[in-house]
């Protein structure tokens, strides 16, 4: 009698961690579609979203066999219909000619348009080239023409001078700056 009793008490607590069970993987089957319903394809946070979201951007572009640029970014969307990646915290280095010294750009935020061959930086545009520092609102890279362009106005900053403009443009194959619009220059041994 002792071993019926047993097993009738061993059945209803199997019953018991099975009804249990159940009702957890319920619940969370119903968490996880209530959280996809309402997150939005894109968003801010990119860890979050649901859709085309690309993870270790790692783009190039190169000549002739030599590397022009280098684009890395941590997170990023893609819009298909229109060939576009956004992206966060992008980091670019590009090759000067005919020297190949690097010039390091980073953002806040960027895009790649894949359909016009440009690449476009902004939010604490930040470029810097051999000890020298380059910020700007905005930059537009052309693949076309190999030139850089930061048409919502830049300072550039060296050792013993500092410059802004409205206009700066940025040949990188000739490594050739040129300013326009507003154009003022300081040097430190003339204060």
């Amino acid at each position: 009698m002792k071993s019926s009793t047993r097993s009738g008490g061993t059945d209803m607590r199997r019953m018991l961690l099975s009804f249990f069970f159940v009702i957890f993987v319920a619940l969370s089957a119903w968490i996880l579609q209530r959280s996809l319903l309402e997150t939005p394809l894109t968003t801010t946070h990119p860890e979050e979203a649901v859709g085309h979201m690309l993870k270790n951007i790692d783009l190039t572009q190169g000549e002739d066999g030599v590397l022009l640029w280098r684009l890395k970014a941590a997170w990023g969307s893609m819009n298909q219909k229109d060939n576009l990646i956004l992206m966060d915290e992008p980091d670019i280095l590009y090759f000067t000619r005919p020297d190949n010294k690097e010039v390091r750009v980073t953002a806040r935020k960027g895009e790649v348009q894949q359909t016009e061959e440009r690449v476009r930086l902004w939010n604490e545009v930040v470029a810097t080239y051999e000890g020298n520092r380059l910020d700007a609102a905005q930059m537009i890279y052309t693949t076309k023409n190999k030139r850089a362009v930061f048409d919502q106005g830049a300072v550039v900053s060296a050792e013993n001078m500092r410059g802004s403009a409205n206009l700066l443009e940025w040949d990188m194959e000739h490594n050739i700056i040129t300013a326009s619009d507003n154009v003022r220059m300081t040097f430190d041994q003339f204060r």
